[in-house]
């Protein structure tokens, strides 16, 4: 049977399967809320979830303080991001991002037959919104897509740039939020979505939540948007389960936080560290640092230690991502540095 010939160009999602003792490689958080696991006696599994996920929206409204019928959750926010592209470009529209980013942006584009196009990063990891700007003018692009706080590198862009990047196209924005609880809900656009009309805000569970399990994100958009994702959208495409942690990981609001002021401050005290042994590190307002390595196999010879982090050879030989553990995982990675630098 013939494929679409765009598949040929894929390359499969792939996780390392290698035996490690320290995960640091895929930015996740531990399990500190649910750590005694959860009763779902109650959740009738026999019958198919809400579609809509009425119950998770309306608190998710409430967590927020903004209406429900602005909110849309999806099987991490990456099924909705896909949902996105799906819904919006057409084959042969374009898709405007930087580089580095999430590489699932290029992947969704190529499936749905978009082209896919990219503004480098600065030297410092930054990136320039006039060059975007600049860019989504010769372009055209019918979607453009802005991580921020950006995976892989960290870098948070300011509002001021984000509003101006708004306000400059009349092309669909996606900002891509799923490390936002790092960097401060003052930094975040979700709760201004329903003054745009071609703003869309992605959220996950994934990171600051400690639920990446879970598969569970969402989005913030003026109701029109969300009325045609709805559309578009699978039927009960989060189950029962998920919406019910969602619903009960909400309340806990006050131990998130404390979670997150923690993180950061673990992640701050890492970057000093690595610094010191000779490494560089980028500014970051996430749950991970980006660095450079004058060691290029240094992934190698951390996971000949047991730990595992993220090779970055893709954009470039001798960086990597390197997730924030707790204090005795971030003190075994520190003398694991301190054997193989």
């Amino acid at each position: 049977m013939q494929n679409k010939p765009a598949i040929d160009t894929l390359k499969p999602y792939t996780v390392r399967d290698v035996e490690y003792t320290i995960k640091l490689d895929a930015n996740e958080s531990p399990n500190y809320l649910f750590e005694n696991g959860i009763d779902f006696s109650t959740t009738p599994f026999n019958l198919y979830p809400d579609t809509n996920a009425s119950r998770l929206r309306k608190t998710l409204g409430e967590y927020f303080d903004m209406s429900e019928e602005n909110l849309m959750v999806g099987s991490g926010s990456s099924e909705l991001i896909e949902l996105i592209i799906k819904t919006y470009v057409a084959p042969g529209e374009t898709v405007l991002s930087f580089d580095p980013s999430f590489t699932m942006y290029q992947v969704y584009t190529t499936i749905h037959g978009g082209v896919y196009k990219t503004v480098p990063v600065e030297e410092d990891m930054s990136g320039s919104i006039d060059r975007l700007i600049r860019e989504a003018g010769q372009t055209n692009p019918k979607l453009i897509i802005l991580c921020t706080p950006n995976n892989p590198t960290g870098y948070q862009f300011s509002r001021e740039a984000v509003t101006k990047l708004i306000r400059s196209t009349d092309a669909l924005i996606l900002l891509d939020e799923a490390y936002m609880d790092f960097a401060g809900e003052g930094a975040s656009f979700l709760r201004e979505t329903p003054f745009y009309d071609n703003l869309i805000v992605s959220r996950t569970f994934s990171k600051a939540f400690g639920l990446a399990g879970a598969r569970l994100g969402y989005i913030s958009a003026g109701i029109p948007i969300i009325q045609t994702l709805m559309k578009v959208k699978t039927p009960y495409n989060v189950n029962a389960f998920t919406q019910e942690i969602g619903i009960r990981a909400l309340k806990k609001k006050r131990t998130v936080h404390a979670f997150i002021d923690d993180c950061i401050a673990r992640r701050d005290a890492l970057a000093s560290t690595l610094r010191d042994l000779g490494l560089t590190v980028y500014p970051s307002r996430t749950n991970f640092l980006f660095v450079r390595s004058e060691r290029e196999d240094l992934d190698e010879a951390l996971l000949e230690k047991g730990i595992l982090i993220r090779n970055f050879a893709s954009y470039a030989p001798g960086f990597f991502r390197i997730s924030v553990g707790n204090q005795a995982e971030n003190k075994a990675l520190i003398s694991a540095l301190k054997e193989v630098l």
